[in-house]
């Protein structure tokens, strides 16, 4: 693994990530929910997780970062496997040779269609079928997708795809990688903190609604989708018995919720949290720093406005804190590994797209260095003022507009062969646009990279840590 192939992202700085723990001993309500969880209950626990995937080396670094921050603060790591959640991905991409010897992504088959809308943890365990290696990318991938293969096939006997898939991917790692402890997110519906949101929302729906639309707002980047207030929509699943999701509206919460209802009462039955709830009540009961990577730093920004505007307020009946409690704070973690792909040739895909960009733009504007017509451009710059000024004094700039037109086709009859060279390169550039995106793909399996790079993965994220 070359130094160009890694690259480490932390935030806050590992430095500073001891004095991230809260102090104190574990409250009440949070060591409940721990228990209910299958979290450790005793001692600060970092907690991170994703969906039950073979996860590409960006989520392993999280997993990773999890395991080293626990033994920098010496504390214990968990893994939460979203399993209320769909599955991101039916098949297991790898990267092979077509016909012609180019790159491309070859996709094997893992699960079935009709399983893509139903959450994981409902979906039964498969029995992997053969895969064949013979048009791979690299010599070393047919022992990897062996291995993979080899991995499900030792774990069918698991009860649905989301355990399945966790148990291959902790024989999947490498030796001396840590294998954290798992906990599934449907257990959350268990748990007296979560019906204790359910049960503030079904009271305050209003409120619940206009504040997490709110923190949409003004964490933009988060790209939320708002609720919809007018029907009354929660951030909330309902998952019936065959693993369909649908979206759960206030109007549908029952009285006996409304009225406090016990923890095995059957109206909570089929019940689970969007992310940003998932997400609030982890980081408020469930640990004492969660590790994020890119996308969920960004979208629990989103989250902690909520927990500030609504959440943390109608929770205070259990967490009998101001506000609801404490947030654990969030570290961001990221890595970015490569397979070494033989690019033969191929350009970057930045070379593409500026030599795309080129070629547009030499087209439309006389100044570009490629042409670099000065009295052309001047004469544009002239004619885009006058339009602009006709326009702002409501007059028609028609005249104008042809004016500009004129000049464009003169200078384009002018520099023609130089416009076709352009456009010529930038064809022959887009023809190798795929294996250029194949080649820069960061997303294949971590299975698929050789154990050594992810060790020295590992050895990376350490170092960084210490």
């Amino acid at each position: 693994m070359t130094a160009a192939s890694l690259q480490l992202r932390f935030d806050p700085a590992p430095s500073g990530w001891k004095a991230l723990i809260r102090p104190g001993t574990v409250q009440a309500f949070s060591r409940a929910f721990r228990v209910q969880m299958g979290l450790p209950a005793d001692g600060p626990v970092i907690l991170s997780g994703h969906q039950a995937e073979l996860w590409h080396p960006g989520i392993l670094a999280k997993h990773l970062a999890a395991a080293a921050l626990a033994t920098k603060v010496g504390g214990a790591a968990a893994w939460l496997v979203v399993d209320h959640d769909v599955p991101h991905e039916i098949v297991l991409r790898s990267p092979a040779r077509d016909a012609e010897g180019r790159l491309i992504r070859k996709k094997l088959p893992l699960l079935s269609e009709a399983d893509a809308a139903r959450a994981s943890g409902w979906i039964g365990p498969i029995a992997p079928a053969a895969w064949s290696a013979a048009d791979a990318a690299l010599p070393t991938l047919a022992a990897r997708l062996e291995a993979i293969h080899a991995a499900l096939g030792a774990a069918k006997g698991e009860k649905n795809w989301a355990a399945q898939v966790t148990a291959a991917t902790q024989r999947l790692l490498p030796p001396g990688v840590p294998v954290l402890t798992p906990v599934f997110s449907t257990r959350m519906r268990q748990t007296d903190l979560f019906r204790a949101a359910v049960q503030a929302m079904a009271r305050d729906p209003v409120g619940a609604i206009a504040s997490y639309n709110n923190a949409a707002r003004v964490a933009p980047d988060a790209e939320l989708r708002p609720l919809d207030a007018a029907k009354g929509e929660l951030p909330l699943w309902r998952i019936d018995a065959r693993g369909t999701r649908k979206r759960v509206l206030a109007s549908e919460l029952t009285g006996e919720i409304k009225g406090g209802a016990s923890r095995d009462n059957t109206a909570f039955d089929g019940l689970m949290p969007r992310a940003l709830l998932m997400t609030a009540l982890l980081r408020l009961a469930g640990c004492e720093i969660f590790v994020h990577g890119v996308g969920g730093f960004v979208y629990d920004r989103a989250m902690e406005q909520w927990h500030r505007d609504w959440l943390g307020t109608a929770l205070e009946p259990v967490t009998g804190g101001s506000g609801g409690g404490m947030l654990a704070p969030m570290v961001l973690a990221s890595a970015t590994l490569r397979l070494p792909l033989d690019a033969k040739g191929v350009p970057e895909p930045g070379a593409i797209r500026a030599a795309l960009w080129r070629a547009h733009h030499a087209r439309h504007d006389p100044s570009d260095p490629s042409v670099s017509d000065v009295a052309a451009a001047t004469r544009k710059r002239e004619l885009v003022a006058m339009i602009q000024e006709r326009k702002q004094r409501g007059e028609s700039p028609a005249a104008e507009f042809r004016a500009l037109q004129d000049v464009l086709e003169a200078y384009r009859r002018r520099h023609a062969e130089t416009l076709e060279r352009l456009s010529h390169d930038a064809t022959a550039l887009r023809a190798q646009s795929a294996q250029a995106g194949v080649i820069d793909d960061r997303t294949w399996s971590f299975a698929l990279h050789e154990p050594a790079a992810i060790v020295a993965l590992q050895d990376a994220i350490r170092a960084a840590c210490c």
